[in-house]
């Protein structure tokens, strides 16, 4: 996500954009929806379950929206317990009784499961062995502390200044986001929003001996602490998962962020743009030029190819300014390339446990590739031939897995070279929740797929997983544009369409319009929404 303040732009007010990467659920985790009543007045993206808008939308007065901060608020405690039982565990030099209950968990079909939670002052226990007397209890954020985030949504909505909106995150626990949000005043910020445990450096790392009390939390990060942008020089905020606080914040974070890339191809967009609108926004939305792929295209056009089918490789490559294009070749060669010399370099680190780590989920092992991936990319631009296996300088593995990608293009697309365009090969899969359960109804409940731009480090997003290649599995699952001068003027898409249902026709509707890169109008003036309005539906309570 991104905020200009008025001095680069033509209104002369902020503008805010950006949008939410993740995986394409089916129904879609984001619908449009614009609510009214004598207390405010706002429009956003909802998410299911969620009362208001916690992460995208505006009323009169501001605007906010969201990114995943990457914070580390969570910790694991290696409990000892005693002779074999987990009735108590040890804290200090005593024994202490945990808290043992039973949950019982109902199921549709009638049948119900009574599982035994056990807790200790950590947290829960989520992995025990009363045999060896150990177990691993959790401590997180959220259930440290009162979890107060709901209470924050109706301060959120009533704003009418950054100055509220900040205050309205005081209560904020979890998740912990990059909130960027700006007012019709002018101003804009950026706030660290959650709550950032403190506690020793080990706990960053990993599990601690929950014992010795050596690794207590110590309270957290004071609200007035966390990290704050308010109207910086440069006339814009920028986050994209990636590292916000400077070197000199005295206070832990995380670790790992994601990698610049995204974040830099934004900046270096914003940085020429003086008089921007609404239209400059969506291109930076359009944006497909990936920064590694200008960096590994550097070494591929110095190799000496192995073979007469990486030969045509080089030569597609040459020129090529590296934007993912769904109609180009180039992307297809150079994604089938990485793809092979990410392999090459994982198995030489990683060795027998590339499998494994290939095909983990969630976030804690894809994460740790995205970071040795991103060291792979940092390591080709500084020549820094350390990573590679023996013997190897860069020009050789490169001229590897240039043979080897092409090789595995020619067998997957065949030997036409010039129908391998990105979208043939690149393109979203949505299948909804039900449809692997009722196959029949797999072709009504599944919306269409559409190929893509992009990659997994551009702005217009389309990563895709090293053993689904190149199967788009993360993308945009909205975009929006808020116009602070105008708020009828503000931009708004969803992939799929603003109903859930599979019959409706709004079931999908949006998804050309989406794939195009393109976005419908955010009326948020009330009067030309019911002149606009296909159907109105009104509730009446019924009268006995």
């Amino acid at each position: 996500n991104w905020a200009l303040m008025g001095s680069r732009t033509a209104s002369g007010k902020p503008l805010v954009a950006g949008d939410p990467h993740r995986p394409l659920d089916t129904p879609n985790v984001y619908y449009q929806n614009h609510i009214a009543c004598p207390e405010f007045d706002a429009i956003g993206l909802s998410f299911p379950g969620c009362p208001g808008f916690p992460h995208f939308g505006h009323n009169a007065h501001v605007a906010w929206c969201v990114t995943h901060a990457q914070a580390d608020y969570q910790d694991l405690y290696i409990e000892r317990f005693k002779d074999g039982s987990l009735d108590y565990y040890q804290w200090k030099d005593n024994w202490r009784a945990a808290d043992l209950h039973l949950e019982t968990i109902r199921s549709k079909s009638g049948k119900s499961i009574d599982l035994e939670v056990i807790v200790t002052h950590h947290g829960s226990i989520i992995i025990d062995d009363p045999s060896s007397n150990y177990g691993i209890a959790f401590k997180h954020s959220g259930t440290s502390s009162p979890n107060k985030w709901s209470q924050c949504l109706p301060q959120m909505l009533r704003s009418r200044s950054v100055k509220d909106m900040d205050e309205a995150m005081l209560e904020w626990v979890d998740p912990g986001n990059n909130f960027v949000f700006a007012d019709v005043t002018g101003n804009v910020e950026y706030l660290n929003r959650g709550r950032l445990p403190v506690r020793p450096d080990l706990n960053h790392w990993l599990p601690v001996p929950g014992s010795s009390g050596e690794y207590e939390w110590e309270g957290f990060v004071p609200f007035e602490e966390q990290v704050r942008i308010k109207n910086p020089e440069t006339g814009y905020i920028v986050t994209a998962n990636n590292k916000i606080a400077p070197d000199s914040y005295p206070h832990y974070i995380a670790l790992h962020f994601s990698p610049e890339y995204r974040a830099r191809s934004i900046k270096n967009l914003l940085d020429k743009l003086n008089k921007a609108t609404v239209e400059d926004m969506l291109s930076i939305h359009a944006e497909a030029r990936s920064i590694p792929a200008q960096v590994y295209t550097k070494i591929i056009g110095q190799i000496e190819p192995q073979d007469e089918i990486s030969a045509r490789g080089k030569a597609e490559l040459e020129g090529w300014d590296g934007t993912m294009d769904k109609n180009s070749i180039a992307p297809t060669i150079y994604s089938a390339f990485k793809r092979e010399l990410e392999w090459m370099l994982l198995e030489h680190h990683l060795g027998p446990m590339i499998g494994e780590a290939l095909s983990s989920t969630g976030r804690g092992g894809p994460m740790h590739l995205a970071q040795m991936r991103a060291s792979f990319v940092t390591a080709a631009e500084n020549s820094d031939s350390t990573i590679l296996p023996n013997g190897q300088d860069w020009n050789s593995v490169a001229a590897t897995a240039l043979s080897n990608g092409m090789t595995w293009l020619k067998v997957t697309l065949g030997d036409q070279i010039d129908t391998w365009q990105w979208g043939r090969v690149h393109s979203t899969k949505p299948q909804h929740t039900l449809s692997a359960t009722f196959q029949a109804l797999a072709p009504l409940l599944d919306p269409p797929s559409v190929p893509m731009n992009g990659d997994g480090d551009t702005p217009h997003a389309g990563s895709y997983a090293q053993t689904d290649p190149f199967t788009v599995n993360g993308c945009s699952t909205a975009r929006y544009v808020f116009d602070l001068s105008d708020w009828d003027n503000s931009r708004w898409v969803t992939p799929l369409g603003s109903s859930g249902h599979p019959g409706s026709q709004h079931y999908s509707d949006q998804t050309p319009i989406w794939a195009a890169g393109e976005v419908l109008p955010m009326l948020y003036d009330w009067d030309k929404i019911r002149e606009e309005a296909q159907d109105i539906q009104q509730l009446k309570k019924r009268v006995r």
